[in-house]
This record gives structure tokens, C-alpha cells and sequence, in this order.
């Protein structure tokens, strides 16, 4: 249901010359403390700071909203330019760096003192806010994934598969082959994410998810996620009563959230369920206050397990209609294989879908860490780059996965380089 605002309109004129000026003073306000930092953090030291890939604050802000291109591409496109290390401009004291380098990656996401960035809280916008699997540290974090873990044992794993084969099977005969004989055209994203949605809700929720509940969880779920690409826009959630788009986007969370209420309250009601699945483990794990915690990682399974599973069978797919070639070997190379052991060992399947998810990375930005203590990488010289203590760090997996220096033509689609990849 749309609400309609009442506002006094000479209030909102005087807002509209106000706020530009007050944004201006504290975007110079934030350089020069950014820049007193700086000059304390080198004075002295031999070390030099990354250099900046972007043209300026509002250039930062453009890259990390997604305004002129996705994400990843655009964090791609600066690594190109500035080197595997490199800042961007965003309205924050703290550095703000980027790696294509893995083993900075790694150094960063293995130390156990680093803390999530805060700007994944944005992402608590899906189901309404507060804590969940995703966004949060602490013990919360490890009582969820230590709750969960039993899963995905041997045991459920081999019973997901059996889900996976049932609802795949029943998308051929219901949909594929109807596109296949009438020769119409269809959104294979579209098509992936619905399949990938039924089987998570039947596999992990002992849940049958209709077309329509599919359909609104989607649209929902992308109304808040696309504010969620706008959290970086100063003061965007903090006037969000005077943005329409904010509010909707806080309903839409609301609604997801509501949506995952019903999954869980029909769970409880079963006569019979299994012992073990996801949501059993939820539900029975008692050290979530209540069923809004319990509710919100369901928000979080389904939104984290249905995109980038879809999309990755989505795009990987897209790549072998590209290359006929390697449709062809994969195709031969099935197809002497009868049964789905066999299948699932074939060696030309899982070059594709290595190469699938190397080229083509879901996660425009998989991880967000605080330093811990002060980290030395290289430059594109060879020359020691300090990033300081309390540096926000992002990582996308694009950056690494099409680095040339890791894999060779990074920019095409080659399954054969996984035959033999330490070569």
C-alpha cells in the first residue's frame, strides 16, 4: 500500500537550498581530515599510500552506487588503470582500498580481527533491520553457522541433489520443452531464478514456493536491494522520509520479511518434518531471541542462495550458446555417459562450470573488512604501499578472477585452462 506524505511546502523549498550547502561543507570536511591522515600516516615513513582510481569524491560515489555501470565492471575498469592496489574516493574518513592481488585478499580475509564493514548493515534493509548470518559478527555470527552446519552433511547433501534432479526434471517437461517446440523466446535469468527458488524452499524449507510468492519475492527483494546500492550517498537514508524510492524500498523489506514469516510458521505446523534441514536447524536453535532473528535468515538463505546460483547457471549457460565449440565437447562428452554419477565426474562439466563462475562472478562484492593492524602490499613499481590500521577494505571477486596475471586471456571464456590449471 502506497503512503501518501503531508509536508509543509515552503519546508520542503528551504530543504532544497539547505541541504546542498551542508552536504558540500561536510564532503570538504571529511577531505581535509582524510587528508590530515594521510600526510600522518606517511610522515616519515617510507611507504607510500595506494594511488586513487577515481577523478574525486563524486566520481567514488558514481563507482560504488553502480550509476554509470555494474559494480564489478567499474571496479575492473580502475584496476586496469590504477594497478592491482588502489583507493577510490567515497565520503568517509577511513581509506577505502580495493585488491586484485589474491594474496593481500586472503591475508586480509584470514585475519580473525578484522571486523565486516559496517556498510553491510545496508543489506539488513531486505528483512526490516537487525542481526543476521550475513551482516553480523560476534556470536551471533557463530551460533547461526555453528546452528546450521549439521545441513549440510553427507546425508541432507545427498538428499538436496535428489531435490535438485525432481525440480529440474519437472522444468524440463513443464516449461523448457514447451520454449523448445513453439520456438518462443524466453529470459533465461528469469527462468534460472525460479527453478532456483523452488528447489532452496523445497530442499532447505521443506517449502513449495508458488509462481506468484516467487514472482513477488523477486520484485520485492530487488526494490531494496537497489537502495542498498545507493547506501553510500551521504545522507540518501537519513532524508529518506522526503525519498519515495527509501520508503518503498523499506516497505519491500518489510514484505520479504513477511513472505519469510509465512515459511517459517508453516514449517511448524508439519506433521512430519525432516530432521536436520536448514530450517529445522533454525528453529530449534535456541539462541535466536525470536522468530523475527529466525525469519531474517531465511531472508538471507533465500536472497544469498537463489541469486548467485541462478545467475551463475545463467550466465554460464549464455557463454556456451556463445561457443558453439564448447557446447559441442560438453554435449559429446554427456552424453557417452548414462548415468548421473558419471555425469556429475565429467571432466569437460566441471571445466565449464569452473570457468562459468570464474569469467562471470555473481558476487559484485563479496566481502567488506575493517584492518586490524597496518598491512604493506606492493605497488605497480614494486614499491611498499601502506594501508593503514582501521582502512575499509572491499573485495570482488571479478577483480581477481580477471586478472591477467592469474589467468591468461582472463577476458575470454576458455573451460580447457581447468584440464591441467597449474600449468
Amino acid at each position: 500500500m502506497n503512503t501518501l506524505i503531508q509536508f509543509d511546502q515552503n519546508a520542503y523549498d528551504a530543504a532544497f537550498v539547505v541541504i546542498p550547502i551542508v552536504l558540500v561543507a561536510v564532503a570538504a570536511l571529511v577531505l581535509i581530515v582524510k587528508k590530515i591522515k594521510a600526510r600522518k600516516t606517511n610522515g616519515g615513513s617510507a611507504h607510500v599510500s595506494p594511488p586513487y582510481a577515481t577523478n574525486g569524491m563524486l566520481d567514488g560515489i558514481k563507482t560504488f552506487s553502480g550509476a554509470d555501470k555494474p559494480l564489478p565492471i567499474g571496479l575492473l575498469d580502475l584496476a586496469r588503470k590504477a594497478g592491482n592496489n588502489f583507493q577510490i574516493h567515497l565520503p568517509t574518513t577511513r581509506m577505502t582500498f580495493f585488491s586484485a592481488d589474491i594474496n593481500v585478499v586472503k591475508e586480509v580475509l584470514n585475519d580473525r580481527d578484522a571486523l565486516k564493514s559496517d556498510r553491510y548493515h545496508a543489506f539488513r534493509l531486505m528483512h526490516d533491520g537487525g542481526d543476521d548470518i550475513f551482516t553480523s559478527d560476534g556470536m551471533y555470527w557463530k551460533h547461526s553457522r555453528k546452528g546450521m552446519a549439521p545441513a549440510f552433511s553427507s546425508n541432507h547433501i545427498r538428499r538436496m541433489n535428489e531435490v535438485v534432479v525432481e525440480k529440474t526434471e519437472e522444468f524440463i517437461q513443464s516449461r523448457l520443452n514447451d520454449f523448445v517446440k513453439s520456438g518462443e523466446s524466453f529470459d533465461l535469468c528469469d527462468e534460472m531464478m525460479s527453478l532456483t527458488l523452488v528447489i532452496i524452499c523445497k530442499a532447505a524449507f521443506e517449502y513449495e514456493m508458488s509462481s506468484n510468492e516467487q514472482e513477488y519475492f523477486v520484485h520485492e527483494l530487488e526494490l531494496a536491494l537497489t537502495e542498498v546500492q545507493k547506501a553510500s550517498i551521504p545522507f540518501r537514508w537519513r532524508l529518506g522520509s522526503f525519498i519515495p524510492t527509501v520508503q518503498r524500498a523499506r516497505q519491500a523489506g518489510k514484505n520479504v520479511l513477511a513472505l519469510a514469516t509465512n515459511i517459517l510458521e508453516t514449517y511448524k505446523k508439519l506433521e512430519n518434518p525432516t530432521k536436520g534441514t536448514a530450517i529445522d536447524c533454525i528453529v530449534n536453535n535456541p539462541n535466536y531471541k525470536s522468530d523475527r532473528e529466525r525469519a531474517s535468515d531465511l531472508v538471507i538463505l533465500l536472497f544469498a542462495g537463489h541469486d548467485t546460483t541462478s545467475f551463475s547457471l545463467a550466465f554460464t549457460l549464455l557463454e556456451l550458446s556463445l561457443h558453439q565449440d564448447e557446447q559441442d565437447k560438453l554435449r559429446n562428452a554427456l552424453r557417452q555417459m548414462p548415468s548421473m554419477d558419471e555425469r556429475i565426474k565429467c571432466l569437460e562439466l566441471q571445466c565449464v562450470i569452473k570457468e562459468g563462475l570464474r569469467i562471470n562472478p555473481t558476487a559484485a562484492l563479496a566481502s567488506g573488512r575493517y584492518l586490524a593492524k597496518d598491512l604493506i602490499v606492493k605497488g605497480g613499481d614494486d614499491k611498499d604501499m601502506l594501508i593503514p590500521k582501521g582502512s575499509a577494505f572491499g573485495y570482488s571477486p571479478m577483480l581477481v578472477c580477471r586478472n591477467e596475471q592469474y589467468f591468461k586471456d582472463a577476458h575470454l571464456f576458455k573451460p580447457r585452462r581447468w584440464i591441467n590449471p597449474s600449468k
